[in-house]
């Protein structure tokens, strides 16, 4: 499978579930959630590109990317003031990364990674950026003969020298083994290198999209391609002692979106269509049901009382209580991707299906004598 069929299934199948939310440090929680946001919207200028990887250290420190435009904008980086494509600003002066930036997570300021496919060679690649340069290139693909494809699709870490990454690998058309033509993978990176851990072989069209971290446990979302009629499976994975537990799987036809998983807080929560679990002891325990016609199955937040649904016509939040639209946009032309939540500003980005044009959602909370209405869901 190649690199743009891949990239068309992460951003029309699961395009808002890539970004990373719970190491945005949020500070002091709402309760419940304010909804007097002023908002802004800006277009990122990239063509044939999907935005992502989206991470944030601050309000004024954000990074935004995906695996397709060119080398002088598939990475954003956002100064509280402006959106700049970085290397059409810097070139090379801060260093190079010789990767997309499909996956990005962080720390702090000083200590972001961003991966995808490398650009130099026939593997997938991750960087690091340590405050003031790029550097620290790891390219991986175990069999080049064997896999003409391979790309980085999440990242997550607990440590600075405990992180993991996921992705998949594509088989050459010509070696094809029959019934399986991606593989997923995931990497540790132990503060030195970055190691292979697991292979998985778990249908045709495979693939590690996403993970997320809780107490100390990963979670990895599958993609496979493998149902009755073409259907789309989507599965759950746990790393336990170096092992991965299948803890979900069912079979979704053509809308693998309506599962998921983002940080509401310090947990993880799991909407499973219209239902909406966290995860402990081996068991998945409903919380609340989102029983909204719009909904496209993503939500993150600050806590219980603060969260942020993604709308097929626009973003809604929850405050404990009921449901508003805090911003409005055009039925079907846009899909919620990732976020960065803070005391009080928040961002998204969005991706307008009919011209394929990426933009990031900017909301502050208004100062006092400031006014921003919103509009409750019917």
């Amino acid at each position: 499978m190649g690199r743009r069929t891949w990239t068309s299934v992460l951003s029309a199948s699961l395009l808002f579930a890539l970004g990373s939310c719970r190491h945005n440090p949020v500070g002091p929680v709402i309760e419940p959630g304010a909804r007097n946001y002023i908002w802004t919207v800006d277009t990122l200028k990239t063509e044939f590109n999907d935005i992502t990887g989206f991470w944030g250290a601050s309000p004024t420190n954000i990074w935004a990317g995906g695996d397709g435009g060119t080398e002088a904008d598939f990475l954003w980086h956002y100064d509280g003031t402006k959106w700049i494509p970085w290397y059409a600003t810097y070139g090379g002066s801060k260093g190079l990364a010789y990767c997309s930036a499909s996956a990005i997570f962080g720390f702090d300021s000083n200590g972001v990674w961003i991966g995808g496919q490398s650009f130099g060679d026939p593997g997938a690649g991750l960087c690091h950026w340590n405050g003031s340069r790029w550097g620290q290139y790891f390219n991986y693909n175990p069999e080049p003969d064997t896999f003409s494809f391979a790309m980085v699709t999440g990242i997550w870490g607990f440590r600075p020298d405990d992180i993991y990454a996921c992705g998949v690998l594509g088989y050459s058309l010509t070696l094809v083994p029959q019934g399986t033509s991606s593989k997923g993978f995931l990497l540790h990176y132990d503060g030195s290198v970055w190691k292979e851990i697991a292979i998985a072989d778990s249908g045709r069209q495979c693939g590690f999209i996403k993970m997320r971290g809780e107490d100390g446990q990963l979670y990895i979302q599958e993609y496979r391609g493998d149902g009755p009629g073409d259907s789309v499976v989507i599965a759950f994975y746990e790393l336990d002692s170096g092992r991965l537990t299948r803890i979900y799987s069912n079979i979704l036809g053509r809308m693998p979106s309506t599962v998921n998983f983002e940080f509401v807080g310090n947990e993880l929560y799991f909407p499973f269509s219209n239902d909406v679990y966290t995860y402990s002891n081996g068991e998945f325990i409903k919380q609340m049901s989102i029983n909204l016609p719009n909904w496209n199955y993503f939500l993150c937040g600050r806590s219980r009382e603060d969260i942020f649904l993604s709308m097929a016509d626009g973003l809604a939040h929850f405050n404990g209580t009921d449901y508003e639209y805090l911003y409005k946009w055009q039925l079907g032309q846009m899909i919620l991707g990732g976020c960065a939540l803070f005391d009080k500003e928040v961002f998204f980005p969005l991706y307008e299906r009919a011209t394929g044009t990426n933009m990031i959602l900017h909301g502050r909370l208004t100062e006092e004598g400031e006014s921003a209405p919103s509009k409750t869901i019917n």
